[in-house]
């Protein structure tokens, strides 16, 4: 039975959830270059948590529209700049990981138009080492705040996801993303963005090119989204 959710869906996990799953298993839903791709990663970490994003896409859009896992995952598929799409779908879709968690949203097209999202774990960074991202104004405030470090990766994550609603990721200059503009966006963003709180110690910012009125979190466990999957 599908359930309504407004707008934008964000769904989030731990990786832990994937501790003793047969990675194979979840890898044959996916299209054979992508599960090739996440084959690849000799560290496990890095596979489950490209791996979660994807279990992740099909639980919530099972919850969106009734979708089986299976038909979610084949049509899974990347754009030239390499943006997740769902081939012949309105939903847009944004994935992104960090340390434990993995996340991804899932925005009703025709509402929010492309979407984007960026977590990331709060840790120790020198300001100095980005100056090909932020601009000086940017990187001034952020030697100025209580907590640089935490400032810096804040900003950072609204670069991350208004650059993936873009479409060009950090291909296109960073410093044009002005970070200082206020909650909602601005002109010169091109769209709106929000930060949303998952975990101590993770920021996370989600985007969108209109603005949206709703959004909602789900953070499912394993016996909530196994069952998708044969289980």
């Amino acid at each position: 039975m599908k359930e309504h959710f407004a707008d934008l869906l964000l769904v989030a996990a731990d990786i832990g959830q994937l501790a003793g799953e047969d990675e194979g298993f979840f890898l044959d839903y996916l299209p054979r270059g992508q599960a090739d791709a996440i084959r690849r990663n000799r560290r496990g970490e890095d596979r489950r948590r490209r791996l979660l994003v994807r279990i992740l896409l099909a639980f919530g859009l099972h919850l969106l529209t009734g979708n089986d896992a299976r038909s979610t995952l084949a049509s899974l598929a990347r754009e030239e700049d390499g943006r997740p799409v769902l081939r012949d779908s309105p939903w847009q879709i944004g994935f992104s990981h960090a340390a434990k968690w993995a996340v991804c949203v899932i925005g009703d097209g025709g509402v929010t138009g492309c979407v984007g999202v960026d977590i990331e774990e709060i840790r120790p960074v020198p300001v100095d080492d980005f100056h090909l991202v932020f601009a000086a104004a940017e990187r001034k405030a952020i030697a100025a705040a209580a907590d640089p470090s935490a400032e810096l990766i804040r900003r950072w994550t609204i670069k991350e996801a208004v650059l993936k609603v873009r479409g060009k990721g950090f291909l296109e200059d960073p410093r044009q993303v002005n970070t200082d503009s206020p909650l909602d966006g601005g002109a010169d963003l091109g769209c709106h963005w929000q930060q949303v709180p998952v975990d101590e110690g993770y920021l996370l910012t989600i985007a969108a090119r209109w603005r949206w009125q709703n959004l909602r979190m789900v953070r499912p466990l394993k016996e909530e989204w196994r069952p998708l999957f044969g289980a």
